[in-house]
């Protein structure tokens, strides 16, 4: 407009510096011009306008500075703020258009709960106010030089706005679960409908309605590991509703026989960063209680955290928690306190995708057996957290891979104890172990998770990382390996034909000596295919790989021979087809060794000495013995000859075997006519008559074995 024109909407005169402008229209532009006035016959020029635009109201525009068509500015900051014009109402924002620079531009919305912000291409849709003044509290930051189109956005005024932000809260089980939203300071009361995933509200759809003055309710009766939908409405008065929230979609938790997932199922992954959640499982058989075994881990390696409780809720006994780097599987879990269930508690607050997990859940009376831990060094020990209802444990050992329980396991016993040691395991070999229970209502608990390990490389070996020969090493890895050799005076030698390593963050570092402490070689990190051989100093003869992988990504690993100089230790040996007068010893013997020496005499005898019975040569890797006595306890020695004869190695053994009882002899258990047999023993004994013609007879004169898990199988025939 143009000022002294008879145009102007307002005009008058004041005698101070500042004016308060009312009964304007609402996003609307104007102009304030203003002069001077020094007498009555003398007045200022006019001086340049004062352009403004007064803020939305209902039924206006809301729209960024550069208007419904145009784009905002160049490193534009502003704050503002939009009410209802009648007290008692509340305004509404309805975005049809959204776009600022993603990154540099920041729209933020205060509600009166809460503040929102928005920096992308997504329609934010329609937001309300819930302070009791009806306004929202806005600004606008774009801290570039680049600009984009903004927003339009409708304003509308409603005196019973919806409820808004709904979450979850307390605990989700198999039936139930709990949720919680804010509403306006006018509500009344607030009603509900729950109904399975994609039903409409308010169309007689629902499963359930309700209704509650409070800002959360808890749904019950639910069926478990099924999606539904939640909304709630507004009553403000007598007849006056607000329409119904936005869907509020949850899936319950499982129960026994499901499968226990992330919160985003089993097809999609969670998204990181202020996520909580808890779920409850409970049993739904009578005296039975919750275990849950997780088959599968992908969660942040240290800022996404699981929580695990031993009760109906997160305020009960923590059991256990862990993140993305539990190594192996954690678990199994077990409830034992009296409602039989247990709580888990995510509390994700990393950043990015993550899988999740995935995890069984079975309502048992003999639970599994868990905190399975294996130490590994020349013998291997294992041990795992009693179980209050087992008579007896059962245990399987198995190369890499193998299952348990279907009788592909290369060792196996009972034992009353939570701790086992194996002896005899060949060196360099990946295995697993698993136990379970026996219970006292004779029931056997499933095997759970397993333990990995592998037992230590020397001469002779491969070594490789904890992929094997083909699979890659895992994520977070943190452990160390020492490789010694067999004899006195040998030295290790380990030749990499090749390794391959995530280039940024894993590394391999190798120590002259029997452990990490002892000085420092090398160090292997990125990728090579040069062959590369390390050989220890130490008066030891061993060499220590320590190993570090971070949680990014992983490479295939390394491969590498291991070797020792001078005669290297025969392995393995094992005496099979033993009869009353022989039997057949044999070892796992190397293509450096020229022949070997054995020896076998009286259990307890010293070899090299001239106390043996049979001593002997041989080029071969197994020798027939057929000159012993029956009925006798024998050890057996064997060592490598090298360089033409000139040197030898360390004695194996001793070999312990007892060759069977002939005819008119006494036949005992292990532990001879004055001792116990030992712990977890498996063997067998054949007695077979001398004389042709005739057959064995055995008369037992004193026999005590455990009840509930020893045997003595007696069989006829050979």
């Amino acid at each position: 407009f143009v000022p002294g024109s008879g145009t102007a909407l307002q005009s008058g005169t004041l005698n101070t510096t500042s004016l308060d402008i009312v009964g304007l229209d609402g996003a609307t532009d104007y102009e304030l011009y203003v002069w001077s006035i020094c007498n009555a016959n003398a007045t200022s020029n006019y001086g340049q306008p004062l352009h403004f635009t007064t803020t939305p109201s209902c039924g206006d525009l809301f729209t960024d500075s550069g208007g419904a068509t145009g784009n905002y500015g160049q490193n534009e900051s502003y704050n503002t703020r939009i009410c209802a014009e009648v007290p008692g109402e509340y305004a509404v924002l309805d975005f049809t258009e959204f776009s600022v620079t993603t990154n540099f531009a920041y729209l933020y919305v205060n509600d009166g709960f809460q503040t929102q912000y928005y920096n992308n291409d997504k329609v934010p849709g329609k937001i309300y106010s819930y302070n009791n003044n009806g306004c929202f509290d806005i600004s606008f930051y774009n801290n570039s030089n680049e600009t984009s189109a903004g927003w339009v956005a409708e304003v509308s005024c409603v005196t019973c706005p919806p409820p808004a932000n709904l979450y979850p809260t307390g605990s989700l089980t198999h039936s139930s679960f709990s949720v919680q939203w804010y509403g306006p300071g006018n509500a009344n009361i607030y009603e509900w409908e729950v109904g399975l995933e994609g039903f409409t509200p308010g169309t007689g759809q629902a499963l359930q309605t309700g209704s509650t003055s409070q800002t959360s309710t808890q749904i019950t009766g639910l069926d478990g590991q099924t999606t539904y939908d939640f909304y709630v409405k507004t009553k403000c008065g007598a007849s006056e509703s607000s329409p119904f929230s936005r869907r509020y979609r949850i899936t319950t938790g499982p129960s026994c026989g499901d499968m226990f997932y992330d919160p985003s199922g089993p097809d999609s992954s969670y998204v990181s960063g202020g996520l909580y959640s808890t779920t409850t499982i409970c049993p739904d058989v009578p005296g039975t209680v919750v275990e849950v075994t997780f088959e599968y881990l992908d969660i942040h390696p240290w800022e996404d955290n699981v929580y695990v409780y031993d009760g109906d809720n997160a305020g009960t006994s923590l059991i256990q928690s862990f993140n993305g780097m539990a190594m192996p599987l954690p678990g199994p879990f077990v409830a034992t306190n009296p409602t039989g269930c247990l709580t888990f508690t995510l509390a994700a607050n990393a950043s990015g995708t993550w899988n999740g997990w995935e995890a069984s859940v079975n309502c048992v009376t003999c639970p599994s057996v868990g905190g399975l831990m294996v130490s590994s060094s020349n013998n291997v020990q294992f041990n795992w957290n009693t179980n209050p209802t087992a008579e007896s444990y059962y245990w399987e050992i198995g190369e890499l891979g193998f299952v348990p329980g279907t009788g592909t396991a290369i060792d196996s016993s009972t034992t009353l104890g939570t701790s086992v040691e194996v002896i005899g395991l060949p060196s360099g070999t990946q295995f697993e172990v698993y136990v379970r229970a026996n219970c006292a209502s004779g029931e056997m608990s499933s095997f759970g998770n397993g333990a990995r390990f592998s037992t230590p490389a020397t001469c002779g070996d491969e070594f490789y990382d904890t992929g094997g020969q083909v699979g890659t090493y895992n994520a977070n890895e943190n452990y160390a390996t020492t490789i010694c050799p067999q004899g006195d005076n040998q030295h290790v030698t380990v030749t990499f034909s090749g390794y391959q390593f995530d280039g940024c963050c894993d590394y391999l570092y190798i120590h002259n000596g029997p452990s990490t402490g002892y000085p420092f070689m090398s160090q292997l990190s990125g990728s090579s295919n040069t062959p590369l051989a390390f050989t220890s100093t130490d008066i030891s003869g061993c060499l220590t790989f320590y190993f570090y992988s971070d949680g990014s990504s992983q490479g295939a690993g390394w491969s590498a021979d291991v070797s020792c100089d001078g005669c290297v230790l025969p392995l393995d040996l094992a005496a099979n087809n033993v009869n009353s007068n022989g039997a057949n010893i044999s070892w796992q013997g190397n293509n450096d060794v020229d022949s070997y020496n054995y020896e076998i005499g009286l259990k307890g005898f010293v070899p090299g000495i001239g106390t043996a019975v049979v001593v002997n040569n041989t080029n071969s890797t197994s020798v027939n013995i057929s000159t012993l006595a029956a009925g006798v306890e024998y050890d057996a020695y064997v060592r490598s000859v090298c360089d033409g004869g000139t040197e030898v190695g360390d004695f194996a053994g001793p070999l312990t075997f007892e060759t069977p009882v002939s005819c008119g002899s006494i036949s005992y258990d292990s532990g001879g006519s004055d001792n116990d047999y030992g712990p977890n023993e498996d063997y067998y004994t054949l007695i077979c008559p001398e004389v042709s013609g005739t057959k064995v007879w055995l008369e037992f004169t004193m026999f005590e074995t455990q009840q509930c898990c020893d045997k003595l199988e007696i069989l006829d025939g050979n």
